[in-house]
């Protein structure tokens, strides 16, 4: 991928991760990753000729196809705080390695837009 002024931008490959059993406590929490997460990718790719314009109306028809992730991560947002405030040391690495990737992904576009 290449910002504005050809600078690549180093796509992030790592996927979210999906819940696992004994975390079911943090299932909207990581549905909004998720969500934040395809938003991003949606960004990625949309900068990957390192400009937006009316060539990525493909990229946003494409997010349009993911609208159920969009609406899983929406469907019960007001429950993230209540699960983000009860969360044992299990919940907290599940967390994390879902958050990891995602900063990644904004971090490269963030060092990408600077660059540019």
């Amino acid at each position: 991928m290449m910002s504005k002024k050809g600078t690549p931008i180093k796509k992030v490959k790592e996927e979210v991760p999906a819940p696992v059993e004994g975390s079911l406590d943090l299932k909207e929490s990581l549905e909004m990753v998720k969500g934040i997460d395809t938003l991003l990718e949606g960004l990625e790719d949309a900068l990957e000729d390192g400009k937006i314009d009316w060539k990525d109306s493909v990229t946003g028809l494409k997010l349009l196809n993911k609208f159920s992730v969009f609406s899983e991560a929406a469907k019960n947002a007001n429950l993230i705080p209540d699960e983000l405030k009860d969360l044992d040391e299990q919940e907290i690495v599940t967390f994390a390695k879902a958050l990891y990737p995602l900063l990644k992904r904004i971090k490269a576009i963030v060092l990408s837009l600077k660059k540019a």
